[in-house]
């Protein structure tokens, strides 16, 4: 009893652990990809402003480039089109914290499925093993005459 009680707290600190290691990846994953959005609409923003100067310095560079500085509104609107950039602060907040609990409940009853349904699932094939019938041909069960 005293080894099954060992075992538990090994499993509960394992899981406990990946669900921290899960929840945080998850959690970074959003994070890079909130932050890529971001920065991208920024990019674009001073792309646009850089050419909102040129046109007002000097007319001519900018009419020769009309269709650069259109390819430029283009990327910016699709850039304020983006889902992570359209997002209030709030449904934020939420879809990182529901991304933290899904990583972390995921990863919780992973290790716990592993740790103790994989031994009973190995014993069992295990046994099949053990028990299938010989294949003909083989050397198992046979006779030899002397």
């Amino acid at each position: 009893m005293q080894l099954r009680a060992e075992l538990h707290r090994i499993t509960l600190a394992l899981a406990i652990l990946a669900s921290i290691f899960c929840a945080s990846c998850c959690v970074l994953s959003l994070g890079f990809k909130y932050q890529a959005a971001r920065t991208k609409l920024k990019i674009y923003m001073q792309d646009l402003e850089g050419w909102d100067a040129c046109r007002k310095t000097s007319p001519a560079i900018f009419r020769e480039n009309a269709e650069t500085v259109t390819e430029c509104i283009r990327n910016l609107d699709a850039a304020r089109q983006n889902f992570w950039v359209n997002r209030p602060t709030g449904q934020l907040v939420v879809l990182f914290v529901l991304a933290g609990l899904t990583g972390a409940v995921g990863a919780y009853g992973a290790v716990w499925a592993v740790l103790w349904y994989g031994p009973l699932t190995i014993c069992r094939f295990i046994r099949r093993l053990a028990h299938s019938p010989a294949p003909r041909g083989s050397l198992r069960g046979s006779k030899v005459v002397t």
